[in-house]
């Protein structure tokens, strides 16, 4: 028999769980609904987001505090151009404050 799979979520109270967060180095915003949006998992369960995409001249193209809030590879509307970007993302799990940085690559 097919049974739905339960999952349980994770009490972000309880410090004593695993919470992973996964952040991609790609995504493809080209309309085909497969990775049109730069999204990252686990981000559910943190607070005080601050996550910033920087253009290859240091300019901010996208900002957000709000983890639902998702890069679509759009500025103001135009769309980026294909090529590598820089993102910081700063937040806070269990009380730890957590800082990480990378490059991604939008493609079309």
């Amino acid at each position: 028999s097919l049974c739905p799979k339960v999952i349980k979520p994770v009490d972000p109270t309880d410090t004593t769980k695993k919470v992973n967060i996964f952040i991609p180095n790609a995504f493809s915003p080209n309309g085909d609904n497969v990775n049109d949006k730069f999204e990252m998992d686990g981000l559910e369960w943190v607070s005080d987001l601050d996550f910033k995409v920087f253009n290859q001249w240091g300019d901010i193209v996208f900002e957000t505090t709000d983890y639902k809030n998702l890069f679509d590879g759009t500025r103001n509307g135009k769309d980026l151009p294909t090529g590598a970007y820089y993102y910081t993302i700063r937040y806070t799990l269990f009380g730890e404050n957590v800082v990480k940085s990378d490059s991604l690559s939008l493609l079309r």
